[in-house]
């Protein structure tokens, strides 16, 4: 029992890790400074919504089964995008993940 709970921490720690390398790279690019400065345009907003809402949908397929429930890490992607880039980008990236959960 405590070994399955120990392996799924470092299979969830290996996924976080995988979007940790994602958004390190969403920080390098010039989508970033955009919204760092403040005046992003809506394309950048669109893209971006595309973007953590992939990083959502990924949170959802790399889900592990521990004792008959579901462990996945689906809301971070929208709640990444929510605190970094403002509401807006976190409402989109939420709706693509919960489409995507819901189908």
């Amino acid at each position: 029992m405590v070994l399955t709970i120990i392996q799924s921490s470092v299979t969830l720690f290996e996924i976080l890790c995988v979007i940790i390398v994602f958004a390190s790279i969403f920080m390098r690019s010039r989508f970033f400074n955009e919204i760092y400065e403040e005046h992003p345009k809506w394309t950048t907003r669109i893209l971006l919504m595309v973007f953590f809402g992939i990083l959502s949908i990924f949170g959802t397929i790399s889900g592990l089964s521990v004792f008959g429930a579901v462990v996945n890490i689906r809301d971070l992607g929208p709640m990444a995008a929510g605190l970094v880039c403002g509401p807006y980008v976190g409402i989109g990236a939420g709706i693509i993940g919960g489409i995507f959960r819901f189908y």
